[in-house]
């Protein structure tokens, strides 16, 4: 069975959908040694040795150190989600199913 038509639709609507959520916030996520940590817009996620922790980053300054230390990058400044972003995020968008 070829699923590789199914994961080219994902990966064409993952980066082309106003919905998705890769456009709608900034994820940076990676493995490491036993785990992953991931960063979503200011919370930062690291799962390790079965444990996870979260936390909730203040400000500008904690991303941009988040950055630098979990994923080897020093930014200039903060990133920011591109133009499909809502600038609402508690609004819910509908799909027209006609």
């Amino acid at each position: 069975m070829d699923l590789s038509v199914d994961l080219d639709q994902v990966v064409w609507w993952m980066r082309t959908s106003p919905q998705s959520p890769t456009l709608q916030n900034m994820i940076c996520s990676r493995p490491t040694e036993d785990g992953w940590v991931t960063l979503k817009d200011d919370v930062l996620t690291v799962v390790s040795g079965g444990g996870r922790e979260c936390e909730q980053l203040a400000g500008d300054a904690e991303v941009l150190a988040a950055y630098e230390k979990w994923f080897g990058f020093t930014l200039p400044q903060r990133p920011t989600p591109g133009p499909h972003a809502r600038s609402d995020p508690s609004r819910v968008m509908a799909v027209d199913q006609d």
